[in-house]
């Protein structure tokens, strides 16, 4: 029986990669200060999507000798996935906690003015506002953002499956 080639290695130079692109887009966004641009995270949907597609690609045609598994698509497409998310949230939690907290800053600001628009009484938004920085600390949001990365690459590597996996047919 042939043996399968290791996904660890492959995933984590992908992940790398896709991960250092996905850092790069969101130093340009905190650097602008434009916490709310639409093409910038477009810009990332297509990074991810593109990127994993490229991973999967390359590891099927040039690591599993062009066949792979919908199951292993799954796996490598999550595991690529992971390893970009580790370094975007590493990146957003070292950005945000020690270099610039303006992003934080603005959602407690966008926060309280979004409750005083509701007309809440001053004790309400006191405490609203202090519920939302529970969810706004650097460490939560770099949770988040990993957490956000694998879920959306594991969704898109159940899609990506679809489309390229290639199973040895020689038996059928």
């Amino acid at each position: 029986m042939e043996q399968k080639p290791p996904m660890f290695k492959s995933a984590m130079n992908y992940g790398a990669i896709i991960g250092l692109v996905l850092v790069g887009i969101s130093l340009v966004s905190f650097l602008m200060a434009d916490y709310e641009n639409k093409l910038l995270q477009y810009v990332s949907y297509v990074v991810m999507i593109g990127g994993l597609f490229w991973a999967i690609k390359s590891y099927r045609d040039n690591e599993c000798g062009g066949l792979i598994a919908y199951g292993s698509v799954l796996g490598f497409g999550t595991l690529v996935s992971l390893f970009f998310g580790i370094l975007t949230a590493f990146f957003m939690y070292v950005y945000l906690k020690f270099v610039d907290d303006t992003m934080i800053q603005y959602v407690l600001e966008e926060s309280q003015r979004q409750m005083e628009a509701k007309g809440m009484s001053d004790e309400e938004i006191e405490m609203g506002l202090e519920y939302s920085k529970m969810f706004t600390s650097a460490g939560f949001i770099g949770i988040m953002a990993l957490l956000g990365n694998v879920f959306f690459g594991f969704i898109i590597s159940l899609i990506l499956g679809f489309i390229l996996k290639k199973e040895d047919e020689t038996f059928n």
